[in-house]
């Protein structure tokens, strides 16, 4: 007959501790992270970049007072429709209002996203556009235009220029 070998306690004790960090490693494995489900918000930068690649989708699109779609747009209906793409709902529907919304950023700060607001008619802020980068922004300018890049190097444009302003 055969000898049963028991191994001594302090080799045990140390198979064990071995035994117990496999098993939390293999627990550790075994779970997943959770799921972003699509009503959380997006990542800012992911949303600025969205917001930007929709207002560039609608270059082209023509002016229409009060317009708000891609079948004519004034200027802040531009702006609603655009953050309404990426998920910002309950914005105001006037540049004025946008303006009293929007927190002020300097010049040297502006991100793709943020919006500039002007001075047009000599009565206040009366025309919002969108920040795409490069001193460029798209708006939708006046009556018989297009939605279309516009850059602050463009003396007209800095010269009306009031604010920037972020809503995100």
């Amino acid at each position: 007959m055969q000898s049963l070998r028991i191994p001594p306690v302090t080799s045990l004790r140390s198979h064990y501790g071995a035994l117990f960090c496999v098993t939390l490693l293999m627990l550790a494995g075994c779970s997943t992270p959770p799921r972003l489900s699509q009503s959380y918000p997006l990542p800012e930068a992911q949303q600025r970049a969205d917001i930007v690649l929709v207002a560039q989708q609608m270059i082209g699109a023509p002016y229409r007072a009060g317009g708000a779609t891609p079948r004519g747009f004034d200027c802040s209906g531009l702006v609603l429709y655009t953050y309404r793409q990426v998920g910002i709902q309950n914005l105001p529907r006037t540049t004025a209002g946008l303006f009293r919304q929007a927190q002020p950023v300097p010049l040297d700060d502006l991100l793709p996203g943020d919006l500039l607001f002007f001075e047009i008619n000599g009565r206040g802020v009366s025309h919002v556009g969108i920040y795409q980068g490069g001193n460029e922004f798209i708006h939708a300018p006046v009556s018989g235009k297009q939605v279309s890049v516009g850059t602050l190097d463009n003396g007209y444009w800095s010269k009306r220029l009031v604010r920037a302003g972020r809503l995100l």
